[in-house]
């Protein structure tokens, strides 16, 4: 009996060690998501990695309109998205979600790279997953930069929990670093027999995936004019209440003035959602947010960058700040923030 089980488990056992050994990038979409170590992480990323990848948009994976796009992502020393080693004093350090970590886009066109160019000095990302954690890294490693970015989606406004104060030790750079290297090794492992296999459409789509897909046919597609704009369906834009704006806005304020004695400056932005810049599906929209937002932003003391105006005027112009098939902005968006933040 016993010997009948373990030669049932052969065949499974030869699968994990498959995943185990195969390139980290053969299940995912995306590149970033080939390098993310999933919830409750010492790291957002896998530290010390360089990634090219062929990748569709996350809303047109198999979507016959969809462009290929080459994206370059590499990590730094402590698993954020910046070229190793990373510089040891920013003048800004971006956090946030993975706008700020640049979804849909190549190292050179992130929000922490453009805005180093701009500014002509160094710009670290800490983003990618807590926000808490970031700045106990940050603050943790003995950083002390000038500008604290934050950059979020829309989507997610009405959500915002209270950071812990910066200075504050917790897990993070505070860690041992024994500790924070078995965390690591335990994540990616873990990543491998798991996050991978599963990826983002299940099993049978992603053992497919191994064997040849769109994204690594070698070729990349260039931009077709007029490609229709995809949106998530459903309702992603569902109203923002009164309540839930004040709470952000009370808990950016504190962030603000925890900064403050530690000479950094709060500021950050929501990135529009599609759908509430560029006509079409779907149909529930927060259409007037930032006209609600607004004048409640102007009255606190963290300083918020307004993108709704200026992608509705770009919209007007014909450019899209969005890629069409994905939804994460594009380099052109990223830019357009740039503009914004040296107008500051």
């Amino acid at each position: 009996m016993i010997a009948r089980l373990l030669l049932l488990s052969i065949p499974g056992m030869i699968f994990l060690l498959m995943l185990q050994s195969l390139p980290i990038d053969r299940f995912t979409s995306r590149t970033w998501e080939a390098l993310a170590l999933g919830s409750n992480r010492s790291a957002p990323f896998l530290p010390l990695q360089r990634l090219e990848k062929l990748e569709r948009g996350d809303l047109a994976l198999h979507h016959p309109g969809a462009m290929t796009r080459k994206i370059q992502f590499e990590t730094d020393e402590f698993g954020y998205r910046n070229s190793a080693p990373a510089c040891a004093d920013p003048y800004a350090v971006v956090i946030g979600d993975s706008m700020a970590v640049g979804g849909g886009l190549s190292q050179d066109e992130t929000p922490a790279a453009q805005l180093s160019r701009a500014l002509g000095k160094c710009v670290r990302s800490f983003a990618g997953g807590s926000f808490a954690y970031a700045l106990n890294s940050v603050y943790g490693l003995g950083l002390r930069p000038r500008q604290v970015i934050l950059i979020q989606t829309q989507r997610s406004v009405g959500g915002l929990r209270a950071f812990q104060h910066p200075a504050k030790p917790g897990w993070g750079a505070h860690s041992l670093p024994w500790v924070q290297t078995w965390h690591r090794h335990y994540l990616e492992i873990r990543k491998n027999l798991y996050w991978n296999f599963r990826a983002r459409h299940g099993v049978w789509n992603s053992l497919v995936r191994v064997s040849g897909s769109p994204e690594f046919s070698g070729q990349e597609t260039p931009p077709s004019p007029g490609a229709p704009v995809l949106f998530y369906p459903g309702d992603q834009d569902r109203r923002v209440s009164e309540a839930e704006m004040d709470s952000d806005l009370h808990h950016l304020d504190e962030l603000a003035l925890a900064l403050e004695p530690l000479g950094a400056r709060l500021i950050y932005t929501y990135v529009p959602n599609k759908s509430t810049i560029y006509p079409g599906a779907p149909a529930d929209r927060d259409a007037d947010f930032i006209d609600r937002f607004l004048p409640k932003a102007h009255t606190h003391r963290a300083r918020f960058i307004d993108l709704f105006h200026p992608y509705r005027e770009d919209w007007k112009k014909g450019i899209m700040n969005h890629h069409l098939e994905d939804t994460h902005w594009n380099a052109h968006g990223v830019a357009r923030f740039i503009a914004e933040v040296l107008r500051e």
